[in-house]
């Protein structure tokens, strides 16, 4: 996966299963970087949501996109982003050390004969 810094980040658009990747300059629980997905939120309040990746908090929800914000749709807008990272997202890191990657295919999983 390449990873861009957000504010350097060309597309106009995030998309759904974009990561993006941060220092917390609060350690958050040991950790020297976090690495979230964005998801689509089944929630009433939010359009989007960013589950924590791997580490100790794997699997968390660390933060959300108020629907009330953006439309709820399968992108969020980067200059949204960008306006609102220290309200909505992760106040306690620097949005210019914010990375950007995008999976660019699933790989296959190894399949032994008489697995399946």
């Amino acid at each position: 996966m390449n990873w861009i810094k957000l504010v350097d980040f060309e597309d106009e658009y995030l998309k759904i299963g974009t990561f993006l990747k941060f220092h917390p300059c609060d350690f958050f629980a040991g950790e020297r970087v976090i690495e979230v997905i964005m998801c689509p939120s089944s929630s009433n309040y939010a359009a989007f949501e960013f589950f924590v990746t791997a580490g100790h908090e794997s699997g968390k929800r660390l933060s959300f996109v108020p629907i009330v914000k953006v439309d709820k749709c399968d992108y969020l807008e980067k200059s949204w982003l960008l306006e609102n990272w220290y309200r909505y997202i992760y106040p306690e890191s620097n949005l210019s050390d914010v990375y950007v990657g995008r999976q660019s295919s699933i790989k296959k999983l190894p399949i032994k004969k008489g697995a399946l």
